[in-house]
């Protein structure tokens, strides 16, 4: 544990579907990738574990890291964020800026959390970013202005090779979001994922005893 921290390879915390959403994305080349999944998979935390590492591995690194509503970042992302790094090193560990919203780290780099709806999307702005991820794309209301207006921009100005725009979610539950079209363009080139219930390591019998509760 002690050496993936220091050399960022935290592949580790995965389960097995969370590793392969983990290189998919590793493997992409492409400056959006689309992952299309159900709940319980773990999709957000698997986010977090590639956000953590890319601040661990890059020094200045500026990270964006969007959830659709501002009390989801207290009430679920940040237990994330905590529960994954109780296994960081002291000396590695980063500060987590309550005023700022964000985890600050001692190389210089940063994880900044913010919602994206009801026009909080603006608090994503800055002057770069080397990683933008969007978690639950598909429930955020205006996701076309956050990805060219927010996100697109600040890339242009990441001298990371590997920049890229994140969009993990489960499925929309209007069938017009524009997260159907991100997912049909990504599928396109490859830099697409997609799991179902299924694949989160779950039982058969126990999924269909559940679902067969649920009308």
């Amino acid at each position: 544990k002690e050496m993936a921290w220091r050399t960022g390879r935290l592949m580790y915390l995965l389960k097995p579907a969370q590793k392969q959403i983990y290189l998919d994305i590793k493997n992409s080349k492409e400056l959006i990738y689309v992952v299309n999944c159900s709940r319980r998979l773990g999709k957000t935390y698997v986010m977090s574990v590639i956000a953590i590492e890319a601040a661990l591995q890059h020094i200045n690194f500026q990270i964006h890291f969007g959830a659709p509503y501002q009390n989801a970042l207290r009430d679920f992302l940040l237990p994330i964020f905590r529960q994954i790094l109780e296994d960081c090193p002291e000396d590695l560990r980063p500060t987590w800026k309550q005023l700022e919203s964000k985890w600050v780290f001692k190389n210089g780099s940063y994880i900044k959390l913010c919602g994206a709806n009801n026009g909080q999307f603006d608090n994503l702005r800055g002057n770069k970013s080397d990683l933008f991820i969007l978690d639950e794309a598909a429930q955020i209301d205006k996701v076309d202005d956050v990805i060219h207006g927010v996100a697109m921009p600040q890339l242009l100005s990441s001298k990371n090779p590997d920049k890229k725009i994140i969009l993990p979610s489960t499925p929309p539950t209007t069938p017009d979001h524009p997260f159907k079209r991100y997912a049909e363009d990504a599928k396109a080139v490859g830099a697409y994922s997609h799991f179902t219930i299924y694949d989160a390591g779950y039982s058969a019998e126990e999924i269909d005893r559940i679902a067969s509760k649920i009308d």
